[in-house]
């Protein structure tokens, strides 16, 4: 509904009477505040209204009492609880606070849910106990079920057995297994150190294990010495698929050696290669840490002739303008300074300026157009009156008996054709062989 119309504009905010003996006026009534009387009373009216709609009610204007018949209605028709219902139905309660955690003798409070579970826990549960006779004291004790179902579950004395074999509900004895199965130092396992090559002969390995290597004694078929270590002094694993093939790996140090058995012969010794081992040179190749000799090779971001429409070797990519992985290769967008390849196709290639004058101004891997060198020509005696002379790419003509007027006269034909002087065509072009460049990219 609206809030309170404002007062009239008077400074006490009430009306006056004006007196006629003295001049002093009337509180004059406004407009405006006869509208805010009359928005008021139909505000108050609109209200009443909804409380008669609510009750079902239309206005009647010989009544006097719907206004409070509607909200007697309205409150009945509400199912409110009275005052008398609603403390007997509360006094049938129980509050929170008589709800107990705790045991006790109090008969206006109640266990708890978690107090009774608790309790109920630590009783007996229901079963097929044996009958009344002299048992041992109170305690607890297993239904018989209960000890059923737990004596089912383990192993009889005749199920322990001393033999390998096929079922599932025997077991063998701790003798037994230690007997059959391997134990510590078998095979080299488990042990400090493995077994001994059989008589200091690395061929007289045959079976799968791990052996340790003869070390300073003297031996045959030894693994050879390297510059990173003496394999002889390192432990031995040996794996054999059967009797004609398997492989030894002998390790020591940073070297790491591996020696093939195939057709049931030994193979000379391998040296694997590791970061250890080895080293990369300036290009990215590997080679021995002694050696000093740099392997050359086209670096990153150079670029080689390919002579043959084979595909493209790997680490390569041509000159065909494509874009660049930013990932994969970061190096060589570095390196080019943008993420597209150059895109050559078509174009000869003229080697940098580099200050020598020639073609100056110029830098790596800008283009420039095509252009050709001057050509040149002139013609004489254009008279018309005899034959005329020409040179370089001009090509002149003289015919006789044109002229319309005069003796002897004649036209001359002029022609430019750079034919004349160079070799011409639809291009201009250096000689040529047609290849494809390519850049090495990672």
């Amino acid at each position: 509904m609206q809030d309170l119309m404002p007062p009239i504009n008077t400074q006490d905010s009430i009306f006056h009477d004006g007196d006629p003996t003295t001049g002093q006026l009337g509180t004059i009534v406004t407009a405006l505040w006869l509208n805010n009387v009359q928005a008021a009373t139909r505000d108050v009216q609109a209200e009443i209204k909804s409380v008669l709609a609510k009750a079902g009610m239309t206005p009647d204007p010989k009544k006097t009492n719907q206004l409070a018949d509607a909200i007697s209605q309205i409150v009945t028709s509400g199912n409110y609880a009275s005052t008398a219902y609603v403390d007997n139905g509360l006094n049938k309660k129980i509050d929170k606070a008589n709800i107990s955690s705790i045991l006790g003798n109090d008969n206006s409070k109640v266990p708890s849910l978690g107090l009774l579970t608790t309790e109920l826990g630590k009783k007996q549960p229901a079963g097929n106990y044996q009958p009344a006779g002299d048992y041992q004291p109170a305690g607890n004790y297993a239904t018989n079920q209960a000890l059923n179902d737990g004596l089912g579950k383990k192993f009889d004395k005749t199920d322990v057995v001393q033999t390998t074999g096929t079922s599932t509900t025997r077991v063998m004895s701790q003798d037994a297994v230690t007997k059959t199965f391997l134990k510590p130092g078998d095979f080299g396992l488990g042990s400090i150190a493995g077994e001994a090559i059989p008589s200091n002969d690395y061929n007289n390995i045959k079976k799968s294990g791990f052996y340790a290597g003869i070390g300073g004694v003297d031996g045959a078929n030894i693994p050879p010495q390297t510059s990173q270590g003496s394999p002889r002094y390192g432990a031995v694993l040996a794996a054999f698929r059967n009797q004609l093939e398997g492989f030894l790996l002998v390790a020591h140090h940073q070297e790491i050696m591996l020696r093939a058995f195939e057709s049931g012969t030994w193979q000379d010794y391998i040296s694997l290669l590791t970061d250890k081992n080895t080293k990369l040179d300036r290009n990215g190749y590997l080679r021995s840490p002694s050696s000093t000799v740099e392997i050359e090779g086209v670096p990153i971001g150079g670029s080689i002739i390919w002579n043959t429409s084979a595909p493209i070797p790997p680490r390569f990519l041509a000159h065909e303008g494509r874009t660049l992985d930013p990932v994969k290769y970061a190096e060589l967008i570095k390196i080019l300074g943008t993420n597209k390849m150059p895109d050559d196709r078509g174009y000869g290639i003229r080697v940098a300026d580099n200050g020598r004058g020639i073609d100056p101004g110029r830098t790596v891997g800008t283009y420039q157009e095509d252009q050709i060198q001057n050509i040149v020509g002139e013609f004489g005696d254009v008279t018309g009156e005899s034959s005329v002379t020409s040179s370089g790419a001009f090509e002149a003509k003289y015919v006789s008996g044109s002229r319309a007027a005069g003796a002897g006269g004649g036209r001359v034909s002029v022609k430019f054709n750079a034919g004349n002087a160079v070799r011409a065509g639809s291009e201009t072009r250096m000689k040529n062989v047609a290849k494809i460049l390519i850049m090495r990219v990672e």
